[in-house]
Formats: structure tokens, sequence, C-alpha cells
């Protein structure tokens, strides 16, 4: 039934329902503000649509404004000139310029230019991903998950450029040498040598193994029938802080306990042999004397291996060694080189072995 006092009661509540809406895009109505600034900027303080709009953020992707306009790209370098006028509804960058700079001192970077495009550029060519890539990473896992990331990717790409490195084999011949002139051509040699031959190498009592670390590129070290039994005095702890790839201890008389100790320690290496050192007569480990064939010489015979020998081997198998040459090691027995072979199946390592 029509009522004056009705309908005047639904035109107080249309009116207030005007009051506090205004139009918005595509005709959407939007809460009036309920706070102007002295600015004549318009605020909403309203607590229930403050809350609805931190759940719709956190639900949102990364948007950024240009123009006006919402994009999920992030935003490029300057190219042209620089826009300084304000955008409508900027959207805060989670990316401040304060955690970039940060970041770029954690990976020791320079940079020309303080601002966060200059930044990101800088990033991005350090580690070599795109600038859109890079920004990505960094908004996505700021903070120590995105540092630890980018270094990773910097020491990848550093690797790769190493690896582009021209080869430079040298070799050096210990034969009618003495051991200290024999270091010497080793001390003048070239120092971008990355392979380094050794033949019937002639080491002084005294020598030790960072004689090599001159060579900062050496990714390959061959020893081949050396004429020192003496051990270096470092125990060949020297290669530790090579990036050796490869390394022969071909008939290598020097090897003791803590050499086999250090050798096992290695990492990044691929191949290693140490074919004809592993001997009856030369390795560390339990032995007795036997008479030679001719009945004239008393001779050394291992009998059982020192732990520190197949310890090295399974630490190396373990942890990434690719081939391995065991040929003409007689001191391992049967036993022993049954475990090898499952440890090698077991880890895919190429293994080398002489049966008889």
């Amino acid at each position: 039934m029509f009522s004056p006092v009705n309908e005047k009661s639904e035109a107080d509540k249309q009116s207030r329902a005007s009051a506090n809406e205004t139009p918005g895009r595509g005709g959407i109505s939007l809460p009036a503000p309920a706070v102007q600034m002295k600015n004549d900027t318009a605020v909403n303080n309203d607590k229930g649509l403050e809350h609805e709009a931190d759940i719709m953020g956190n639900n949102a992707p990364d948007v950024y404004h240009s123009s006006g306009a919402l994009h999920l790209h992030p935003p490029q370098p300057d190219t042209a000139t620089v826009q300084r006028q304000p955008v409508a509804n900027p959207v805060v960058q989670r990316v401040s310029l304060e955690t970039l700079t940060e970041i770029v001192k954690l990976l020791g970077l320079k940079i020309a230019e303080n601002s966060v495009p200059a930044i990101v550029a800088t990033i991005a060519g350090a580690v070599g991903l795109s600038y859109s890539v890079t920004w990505g990473i960094l908004s996505a896992g700021i903070g120590w998950v995105a540092t630890a990331l980018l270094q990773k990717l910097m020491q990848a790409k550093q690797e790769a450029k190493a690896d582009d490195k021209p080869e430079v084999k040298t070799d050096i011949s210990g034969i009618r040498k003495t051991g200290d002139s024999f270091t010497d051509e080793i001390s003048t040699a070239d120092k971008n040598t990355t392979t380094l031959n050794l033949i019937k190498p002639v080491f002084p009592d005294n020598w030790s193994s960072d004689i090599f670390l001159r060579f900062k590129s050496l990714n390959t070290l061959i020893i081949n029938n050396t004429q020192t039994a003496t051990p270096p005095k470092d125990r060949l702890a020297g290669l530790l802080q090579l990036p050796l790839k490869r390394l022969e201890l071909i008939r290598a008389e020097f090897m003791d306990e803590a050499c086999y100790s250090n050798l096992g320690k290695m990492r990044g290496l691929d191949n290693l042999s140490l074919a004809r050192t592993i001997t009856k007569e030369k390795s560390p480990g339990a032995s007795t004397t036997v008479s030679s064939s001719d009945g004239k010489r008393e001779l050394r015979n291992v009998t059982e291996l020192a732990g520190e020998v197949l310890g090295a081997l399974k630490s190396l198998m373990e942890n990434g060694l690719k081939t391995l040459d065991l040929r003409w090691c007689s001191a391992l027995t049967d036993e022993n080189k049954k475990a090898l072979k499952e440890l090698a199946e077991r880890h895919k390592v190429a293994l080398t072995l002489t049966e008889k």
C-alpha cells in the first residue's frame, strides 16, 4: 500500500546511498572517500574496505603502472626522456633502491649509476640473464634467496667464460737435469699453462706441490715416471687450490698415506690415473720382504694397503669422478677390485683395472 511515510523513507535511503558512491570505470559505483587531505587527495578510511583491499592486494599478481594503464611486465631501463609527471594511482615498488644497492655489494659488482634500472641492468649482465628475468628474480625472491641464486648464476657464467680460454700445453722433461734446475724450469714456464706434462720429473728433496700454484688455469697435470721417491712437504695439499679436472700420477713412487688423504679431498676432478702407482713394492701399507726372481735382492711386498689409499678412491668416486685408471696396480687384491667395481657401478665411474 502506498504510504507517504514509506516513500519518504525509501527516498532518504537512496539519497544516502548516492552520497556515499562515486562513479567508477565501466559504470561501477565506488565508495565515496570519508576523509579529504589538504591537497584535495581523497582517502577512504573505512576499516572493512581496507581489510578487503589488503586481501585482494595479497592475492593479486605484480603489476606496474605506465601512463595510467596496468601491465604485467617490469619497468624497462630509460632509453628516452625520463617522465617526471606523477602517475595516476601508482603501485609501490617492492624492490627498493637501498635493497638493490645492498645486493650489488654482496655480489661484488660496481655500478655506473645509482638508479634501479642501472642496478638491475648491471646484475643482469653479470649473471647472463635478460633484464626482465633478472627483475623477476629480484621481485619474487628478494633477500638471501635471490642473492644466493644470483651468486650461483654469476659463478656458472665465470666458469663458462674460463672454459673458453685457449689451451696452453707445456712439456717439461727431467732427463739429465737436477732437482733444482727442473723446478726452476717449472717456475719460469708460461703462467697461462692449462696442461702441464712432466716427463720423468726430478724433484729436490724439499719440494712442495705449491710450485704449481702459479698456473691459475691449470686443469690437467701429468706426472709421469718420476725419478723422486721423496713425498712433497705439503703432501699434495697445494693441488687442492687448483681447478684440476684431470690428474695423472703415473709410477708416482712418492705417494704416502698423507698424499692419498689429500688426494681424496679433491673436488671437481673428472679423470684420475694412478697407473703403476699402487704397487706391491712402493705403496703404503703393511708389508713383508720377498726375494727377487734371480735371488739377488730383497723386495718389499705389500700385503695390506693403507686405509688412506682405498679411502681416497672411494671419496673421489662418491664426489663426481668420471674415469679412474688403475692399470698395473699390483697391490690391489681381488677383494679390493671387487669393492672398487661395485663403487664404480653405483656412481657411474668408468673404471679400468688390470685383472692379472
